[in-house]
């Protein structure tokens, strides 16, 4: 193992996620928002960002229950981004090909709706679909897919 360590003492319940070497991200949470760090976003990026051994701000207003952030890579260069927000709803954040969050304006998010009791969790088998499973009130075990081509 080589590299160098970044604390994230004040940090918590990281989720790594990688679309192929030397590509890198790790998102951790504070008590009330997103954190981002990142390494390779394009193959000539092989430094860790932000350079300052700091993490960048998604945003966010993360739920008060022990939560943690759903994160994938899937297909090319698309990254998706799931976590329990205040409301104990379901908000969303993506990149494609860059460093650029959106929805547009760096800590805004897509609202997905829901009364979570849990931590989404999400998976995809393709660069066109997700399926996002959650614990919910009041019907237990929710799944939300998504698919680009319907």
């Amino acid at each position: 193992m080589s590299g160098t360590a970044t604390a994230l003492s004040s940090y918590a319940y990281p989720t790594a996620l990688s679309w192929g070497y030397p590509h890198l991200e790790v998102l951790a949470l504070s008590s009330d928002n997103v954190y981002w760090k990142y390494r390779g976003l394009t193959s000539q990026d092989t430094i860790w960002n932000p350079t300052d051994g700091s993490l960048a701000l998604v945003g966010g207003v993360v739920a008060s229950f022990d939560t943690a952030a759903a994160a994938i890579a899937r297909g090319g260069q698309n990254v998706d981004i799931f976590i329990a927000a205040s409301m104990s709803d379901m908000v969303h954040k993506y990149h494609q090909n860059s460093s650029s969050w959106g929805p547009v304006g760096s800590t805004s998010w897509e609202e997905r709706g829901g009364i979570l009791t849990t931590a989404p969790t999400v998976v995809s088998w393709s660069e066109d679909r997700l399926d996002l499973f959650v614990m919910g009130s009041p019907t237990g075990l929710c799944q939300m897919t998504w698919d680009s081509l319907g």
